[in-house]
């Protein structure tokens, strides 16, 4: 069946995709997204460019239709050599972005895992990052995911680049806006234009994607060695800019870069 999707952009014809879904869940009123089906063959490209044809059940394809009907579906790539499904499928909420408690157990888990085969392989020479003949698809380990995401200032990356996702949108509660740092330290895969693809794991792809449709995503560059972290997990809002808090105890640790 043919799909309307997100993130076609680096999709081949034999690649192996998850398709996410990002959607209102009419029991809390909550904006979510959640893995709606893992390891789908693409058949084909769609006659649009954000469609593709995929190969499914009767059963998923209901699944699909329903989807796209009532919410927005995007493409997580993976390795065509991985059948691998998560164990505990789960979703992201707009809680996840500001508690940031699982995007932080999520990012040790990549770090440990995903992406430092990725610089190992870099490194050896086994794989380059920076090849656009190599398909993305080879170029993601097996637990990894490709996610594109549309961003603010994807002209400064390049394949193999180091970047964290920051995010603007709306405080639920205060409903005033407010700019989160969504993910860190993910390694650009491809740059396309004004996207780029990332290596994540399938449960990062759920909160970036929660991400890209609840705000606006930005892109800061940050050097590959650098593995230094904001000890705790906190959020810019008017307030800040106006006290100049936060941007006081900033300047406090220029004295030690």
């Amino acid at each position: 069946m043919s799909i309307r999707a997100l993130g076609t952009e680096v999709l081949d014809e034999g690649d192996h995709v998850d398709i996410l879904v990002f959607i209102k869940d009419p029991m809390t009123g909550m904006e979510v997204t959640k893995t709606l089906l893992e390891d789908i063959p693409v058949a084909l490209e769609g006659p649009k460019p954000d469609e593709i044809g995929v190969q499914v059940l009767p059963g998923e394809a209901e699944l699909l239709a329903l989807g796209q009907q009532s919410g927005t579906l995007q493409i997580s790539l993976r390795n065509p050599d991985n059948t691998d499904k998560q164990n505990a499928p789960c979703r992201a909420t707009i809680e996840t972005l500001f508690t940031g408690q699982r995007t932080k157990a999520l990012k040790m888990q990549r770090l440990q895992t995903i992406q430092l085969e990725a610089i190992r392989d870099e490194a050896s020479g086994k794989e380059d990052a920076h090849d656009q003949k190599v398909r993305v698809s080879h170029r993601i380990h097996k637990r990894g995911r490709a996610l594109v995401l549309p961003v603010m200032g994807a002209e400064m990356a390049a394949n193999g680049d180091h970047v964290d996702i920051l995010v603007t949108l709306e405080n639920p509660k205060s409903k005033s806006p407010v700019a989160i740092t969504a993910m860190t330290n993910l390694i650009v895969l491809s740059v396309e234009q004004g996207k780029i693809c990332v290596l994540v794991l399938p449960q990062e792809a759920e909160i970036l994607f929660l991400a890209s449709q609840l705000g606006q995503l930005l892109l800061t560059l940050r050097n590959p060695g650098d593995l230094d972290e904001q000890s705790d997990h906190t959020w810019t809002n008017i307030e800040t800019l106006l006290t100049g808090k936060r941007p006081i105890l900033l300047k406090k640790r220029e004295s030690t870069l």
